[in-house]
Formats: C-alpha cells, structure tokens, sequence
C-alpha cells in the first residue's frame, strides 16, 4: 500500500477518532454522505425515556447507537427487520448515546452499538457490538409477549 493511501485512511480514524473523543458525532465525512444513525425506529431521548420505554406493558429493546458508529449503521437495518417481525410484541426504539448522555451512562452503555431488553421497567437482557440477527433474535425471544 502506498503511504498516500495509509496517511489518508489514517486522516479518516483520527477525524472519527476526535468525534468520538469530543462527545460529538460531526463526522464530515457522514455528514457529507448522509448517514443516519437510524430508518424507521423511534427516537427516544433522555426527556421521553421513562414514558417510551420503563413505563411500557410490553418488552421494549432500546438500540444505544450513534451516527458516526459504523458497526450500528451495520446492525440498524437488521434490528428493523426483527421490529417488523415482532410487529406489537415489542416494542423497538433507538436512543442516540452522544444525544442522551444520561441515559446512556444510567444504563451503563460503555461500547455502541448495544441493545437492552427491558421488561417492566428492568433491563433483562443485553447485546454489544455487531450481532448477527439470529442472536439478537434468540436473545430477545424469551421476552415476547403471546
């Protein structure tokens, strides 16, 4: 590889890196692209977290993510898919860690992308990083309801 190659992904991890670093998510480079962290799953902040998600009669899976997170850009489409499956059995949301930090730190989410079951207010269950979708399946299963 040629060092004009290796300096220039070099650039893209330090620009990535910073973001990160800085509690941010204005990655140009997904700005420029258009990447969103999320398609069709609701948002749910710090404010409408206790509503949306611990006060709900039927398990919600919530998907800590960010936008400059390309493992969750990953897992995204696959964690949609199993919300359309589920269909009313449970609930699915997404929370932008970088946006709602405190719930994001009361969860205890250390690493994106991470998925929690909660039931009746508890979480019971969690995933981080990439997962194939038979396993957020498998792990998500036991919590369904009829």
């Amino acid at each position: 590889m040629d060092s004009r190659r290796s300096k220039g992904r070099l650039a893209t991890l330090l620009v990535l890196f910073d973001s990160v670093g800085s509690g941010g998510y204005d990655c140009p480079s997904a700005k420029r692209e258009g990447i969103r962290a999320v398609g069709v799953l609701p948002e749910v902040t710090d404010a409408t977290f206790q509503a949306e998600v611990l006060g709900q009669p039927v398990p919600v899976l919530v998907d800590f993510g960010a936008e400059w997170c390309h493992p969750c850009r990953k897992l995204d489409p696959l964690v949609q898919e199993l919300a359309a499956e589920w269909g009313a059995r449970v609930k699915v949301v997404h929370v932008d860690a970088d946006l709602n930090v405190e719930t994001t730190m009361r969860f205890q989410v250390l690493g994106l992308p991470t998925l929690i079951v909660f039931v009746g207010g508890q979480p019971v269950a969690r995933l981080q990083g990439f997962q194939p979708k038979r396993r957020i399946a498998e792990t998500v299963q036991p919590h369904l309801g009829g």
